[in-house]
């Protein structure tokens, strides 16, 4: 008798806690080997202003993607996830229902994929080698713009060597460099990517527009902007 009373008591504190534990599931990619054919891997992202966020075209291949869901998250959840791809950490999106989903051109070789919570009490991590097919062209130089703040609007702009312009207005050079998303609703990422760098000073500017959801003339709209520069 002494011994049902005590898993009694045992069963009934593990059923008052209550607490459910979260769990992140990355459903693609997958660990192993990616032969990647490179058909409908689109980079740019579709723009729907004024409230425009990260997503990916209907169709878009499995193996151009991040895709999953995370479970049990707090019902007032309104922070990001973390998503980090081979080292690069970028905030990821979470719907209500915990899912996520972002396009993704992978490079050649050996890959890694870690997704956080965004309270960071749990994560997921998946390692995998891909082989190019045709049609997707990987990066050889990535930039990455991101922010810490909801409903605000940063603008990523990068001007080559050769004198190209990258920015929301337009997004696809000449010289094979693609901005991939213009990000008006908070966090980002915004991407530049080419694979084909050009070689000397790069400069790299961050535009903040305030008060952006305030159209009310007494308030006004202002710009701050930072600028980095480097030289591969």
């Amino acid at each position: 008798m002494r011994n049902l009373a005590l898993s009694g008591l045992f069963a009934v504190s593990l059923f008052s806690s209550g607490v459910l534990a979260e769990s992140v599931t990355i459903n693609t990619p997958l660990s192993g080997w990616h032969k990647q054919s490179g058909e409908n891997a689109y980079y740019s992202q579709q723009v729907n202003y004024p409230a425009s966020s990260v997503n990916t075209r209907s169709g878009q291949s499995i193996d151009a993607q991040i895709q999953g869901v995370i479970s049990d998250l707090p019902k007032d959840n309104r922070q990001p996830g973390l998503l980090i791809v081979n080292g690069i950490s970028m905030p990821q999106r979470i719907e209500d229902d915990g899912s996520f989903q972002r396009p993704y051109i992978f490079p050649n070789g050996s890959n890694s994929i870690e997704v956080r919570s965004p309270d960071r009490k749990a994560a997921r991590r998946v390692q995998f080698y891909a082989t190019q097919g045709q049609g997707a062209i990987p990066a050889k130089l990535r930039i990455v713009l991101s922010w810490d703040s909801d409903n605000t609007d940063i603008d990523l702009h990068v001007v080559t060597p050769d004198g190209e312009h990258a920015w929301y207005g337009n997004r696809n050079l000449r010289n094979g460099g693609s901005l991939d998303m213009d990000v008006t609703t908070g966090y980002g990422p915004e991407i530049f990517s080419t694979p084909t760098p050009v070689k000397g000073p790069w400069l790299v500017l961050r535009e903040l527009l305030r008060w952006l959801w305030q159209p009310n003339p007494d308030n006004g709209a202002g710009v701050d902007c930072n600028k980095r520069r480097f030289t591969r």
